[in-house]
C-alpha cells in the first residue's frame, strides 16, 4: 500500500476505471450534482463529499453546473472544483507507472480512457511520456491504440498518434492526428 492506495494490478486498474466516466456513471454524477442544490443540508454535504471523492473526472460536469440559477448549487460546485484541484496530481501518475509495470497490455485501454479526464495538459503529457517509455511491445500495435486514432476525444487520438508504432506507421498516424485537430 502506498499513499493510502493498494498497489496490486487489479486495484490500480480499478483506480483508473473509477476516474473515467461511462454513460451510466455520467448520469449518476449529474444526479449527485443536482443534490448540491437540495434543501436538505445532509444531502448537500453527502453530495459534495461524493463528488470530491470522484475526482477530476467530474470537473467538466461541475463547470456546467456553475451556469445554473441555484446559488447554493453553484457555491458547492465551486467548492468541489477547488477541493478536487487541490489534490495531489502525482498520485495518478505514480499509479500509472506501477500499473504499466504490472500489467502493460491491460493497462493501455484503461489509461487511454483516463487521459480524457486528466486535470491538466501537463498531466496528459506526463502520461503520454510514461506510456511511451514503458511501451510493452513497440513492434506490435495494441488494438485499442488503432481504434483511438479515430476516437472523438482529442486526448485519445493524440495518445494513439504519439505512441510508438512499427517502422513506417508512426509518422502517418501523427499526420492524421494533427489534421483532425
Amino acid at each position: 500500500m502506498a499513499a493510502g492506495y493498494r498497489t496490486d494490478a487489479a486495484s490500480l486498474l480499478d483506480f483508473f476505471r473509477k476516474r473515467s466516466l461511462t454513460d451510466a456513471r455520467r448520469k449518476d454524477c449529474l444526479a449527485v450534482i443536482r443534490q448540491l442544490g437540495s434543501g436538505v443540508f445532509e444531502e448537500r454535504k453527502e453530495a459534495r463529499k461524493d463528488l470530491t471523492a470522484t475526482g477530476p473526472v467530474v470537473i467538466p460536469l461541475l463547470r456546467e453546473a456553475l451556469k445554473v440559477d441555484d446559488r447554493e448549487l453553484v457555491k458547492l460546485a465551486e467548492a468541489c472544483i477547488q477541493d478536487i484541484t487541490a489534490a495531489n496530481p502525482l498520485v495518478p501518475l505514480a499509479a500509472a507507472r506501477l500499473l504499466l509495470q504490472a500489467e502493460p497490455e491491460e493497462s493501455i485501454p484503461v489509461l487511454l480512457d483516463y487521459l480524457v479526464y486528466t486535470a491538466s495538459h501537463w498531466e496528459t503529457d506526463d502520461f503520454l511520456r510514461l506510456m511511451v517509455a514503458t511501451c510493452p511491445a513497440p513492434e506490435k500495435v495494441h488494438p485499442r491504440l488503432s481504434e483511438a486514432l479515430s476516437d472523438s476525444a482529442a486526448a485519445r487520438r493524440g495518445a494513439a498518434a504519439f505512441y510508438p508504432r512499427p517502422e513506417g506507421h508512426r509518422r502517418s498516424s501523427r499526420r492524421r492526428w494533427k489534421a483532425s485537430r
